[in-house]
């Protein structure tokens, strides 16, 4: 069992996570365009081993396999979840389209959406104990290999399904309310190994 600590990152992990927003898709473009990572703080979890010197070789293999942070990444996304009916967990999945043969044949409790051809895990408030759900959304993320290939974002949303049905085609518009009401940012760091998280730490604002 590895022991961890928090590490705030300083404008390093900024530029890295930039890096991953300004990748060519739909709700990265969005975030892009007004995203201010200024507006809040960069955390990561590590296994107290790593040399702090390591930290910020983002894309180098520094933390042990199966070290828990994956675990950790899950346990961070449901209390987002559970603690606010509004909060949505939103996984822009980039290197899969609508056509793929796999989505159909992938695990039922995969939460996939589509807006358009591309393919999305929404996770809400319903999936607060559906610690499956949860971990497939967060295991496609944190353990993106490269980074920019996936990215989570969670948004507190004015008005959203309690429910909503596994290869549902949702409204575009979904993506702007999600970009403007980004509340956290999930990355996949250390080779997917680890992650890095974005929150907004600024005082809340009504969706």
């Amino acid at each position: 069992m590895f022991a961890y600590r928090s590490v705030t990152l300083d404008v390093r992990a900024a530029t890295y996570i930039q890096n991953i927003v300004t990748a060519p898709a739909p709700l990265a473009q969005l975030l892009a365009a007004q995203l201010d990572l200024t507006q809040g703080q960069i955390t990561t979890l590590l296994p107290a081993p790593i040399p702090f010197e390591e930290i910020y070789n983002f894309a180098a293999p520094i933390i042990p396999p199966q070290s828990g942070c994956f675990e950790q990444a899950c346990r961070l996304i449901r209390t987002f979840l559970r603690d606010d009916p509004q909060c949505v967990f939103f996984a822009e999945y980039r290197h899969a389209q609508r056509s793929d043969a796999w989505l159909a044949e992938s695990d039922p409790y995969l939460p996939i959406v589509f807006v358009g051809d591309h393919v999305y895990f929404l996770l809400t408030h319903t999936h607060t104990d559906n610690l499956r759900a949860i971990a497939l959304v967060v295991g496609r993320v944190v353990g993106s290999v490269p980074a920019t290939l996936a990215l989570g974002v969670g948004a507190k949303l004015a008005a959203m399904p309690h429910e909503v049905p596994r290869m549902a085609d949702l409204d575009p518009a979904l993506l702007a309310e999600i970009a403007s009401n980004a509340r956290l940012l999930l990355t996949s760091a250390y080779h997917g190994e680890g992650f890095l998280l974005w929150k907004h730490t600024q005082p809340d604002r009504d969706p």
